[in-house]
């Protein structure tokens, strides 16, 4: 690892894998934002035109391009992307809601270290950040009182993760967890023995709310959208039956913490926790009463689902960045994320 190191400036080549992704789309807009160059990844040139026209409308014709990587598994997948790159946001990852952990982990650690590996060939590479979630650090759960820092990893996820099949869809949320700690530990290991000529650092989202870039025509309901998306139409409980109590935070403010983990010269080796407020299905339920009187929207008693009790112990470490990337205010209410988000399509 460089001892020392310029930031990575403003026009300078920026890769982002799943660009066309939930956060993906929100860490390339604001990278475009701030004037950097941005080629983004995606598995299919079909679903992903949006981006080159949103992007190319918004900052001109020349500062967006997108690359196809129909597999991240496959060695060398990444080593025509990473070429002249400065830095490098890894957001893709395998989240298809498999409940079975050599479909979703497996090839999320095999894309991780080809990755890892093709920035090390590239002389180019200053940095490197990886997008893991805070279910890697800690099990959400009803009344879980975890207190979380940079050490902290979620071994229960792994274990039940590998539990012998069947593979039923309620493990699907173990798997994803298991996916994010292996896939985490994969990075920090093979940094800690490869000792590359950039840093790493990785952002542990927790779930993202927060308005989208464009019409869910263009990028459907990604992950945490689809789960309000179900929840706005009435099935609660569907998300209720396998969606544990966890933490959320605003996918820009999320987006701004990654960018804040790549270009600011300070942050080096760190585990950002991008995490704000405890929520649960009963808890969104009263929040989305109050925000649209008018619609028939189930009131908040589908059982007792208890709230995410965790301590992040660094929660004010992110804060601390955001306001050092110029958001004074620190990180948005949750209110405001769930009406943006439901903007989107209402």
């Amino acid at each position: 690892m460089a001892s020392q190191w310029p930031p990575i400036p403003p026009n300078s080549l920026v890769l982002v894998t799943g660009a066309n992704g939930w956060l993906g789309s929100h860490v390339t807009d604001q990278l475009l934002a701030l004037g950097y160059r941005v080629r983004g990844t995606v598995r299919d040139e079909n679903k992903s035109t949006w981006t080159t026209e949103l992007f190319r409308k918004k900052y001109g014709p020349h500062r967006y391009h997108a690359t196809i990587v129909e597999d991240m598994a496959p060695k060398g997948a990444f080593d025509t992307a990473v070429q002249g790159c400065s830095g490098i946001v890894h957001c893709a990852s395998v989240t298809n809601g498999s409940p079975d952990p050599t479909v979703v982990i497996i090839p999320t650690i095999a894309g991780a270290l080809n990755i890892l590996e093709s920035a090390r060939r590239e002389p180019s590479v200053k940095r490197f950040i990886y997008t893991s979630a805070t279910a890697a650090a800690v099990n959400s759960g009803p009344g879980v009182r975890g207190d979380v820092n940079s050490d902290s990893w979620n071994m229960s996820s792994f274990f039940s993760a590998w539990k012998h099949p069947p593979y039923t869809q309620e493990r699907a949320w173990e798997v994803y967890a298991s996916s994010k700690l292996q896939t985490e530990q994969a990075v920090w290991r093979w940094y800690s023995e490869t000792r590359p000529d950039f840093v790493v650092n990785t952002v542990l989202p927790s779930t993202l709310w927060g308005k989208m870039l464009v019409c869910p025509q263009c990028q459907g309901y990604p992950t945490s959208i689809g789960w309000l998306k179900q929840i706005w139409e009435g099935n609660a409980a569907d998300v209720a039956a396998w969606v544990p109590p966890q933490y959320c935070i605003d996918v820009q403010d999320a987006a701004l913490l990654h960018v804040a983990a790549l270009t600011l010269p300070d942050v080096m080796d760190q585990r950002i926790f991008a995490a704000y407020t405890p929520w649960n299905v009963n808890t969104l339920l009263d929040l989305l009463r109050m925000l649209y009187p008018k619609k028939k929207i189930e009131k908040g008693d589908l059982g007792d689902h208890g709230i995410d009790m965790t301590f992040f112990r660094e929660m004010g470490v992110a804060e601390r960045l955001l306001k050092r990337m110029g958001k004074e205010e620190g990180f948005r209410d949750l209110e405001s994320s769930l009406a943006r988000c439901i903007s989107s399509w209402s």
